[in-house]
């Protein structure tokens, strides 16, 4: 009685730019693509928050420069006559 084969192990293939050496580097360049993508995106939304932030910072400044500028307004003195004569005030009974 003759006894069976031994099978043989598989031998890994031999890496020419064959399709098993292709496919892992396409799924890497893949990945290393997409994060590149992401990553963009992120610094991207960052820097726009980060300048929006900015502007309400400024806004807010002179929001709070023009609410003590009234505050300090002479109360003889109406926005009215200021308005219409720039440069010089008038008084609010005139």
């Amino acid at each position: 009685m003759e006894e069976p084969a031994a099978l043989e192990p598989a031998q890994p293939p031999h890496c020419r730019l064959s399709l098993y050496c292709f496919v892992p580097i396409l799924l890497i360049l893949t990945l290393v693509f997409l994060a590149g993508r992401i990553l963009y995106s992120q610094l991207g939304a960052y820097l726009l928050h980060e300048d929006i932030q900015q502007r309400i910072d400024v806004i807010a400044d002179i929001s709070e420069h023009i609410a003590v500028a009234h505050q300090t307004l002479s109360p003889g003195i109406t926005q009215e006559g200021v308005r219409a004569h720039p440069g010089r005030a008038i008084p609010r009974g005139a």
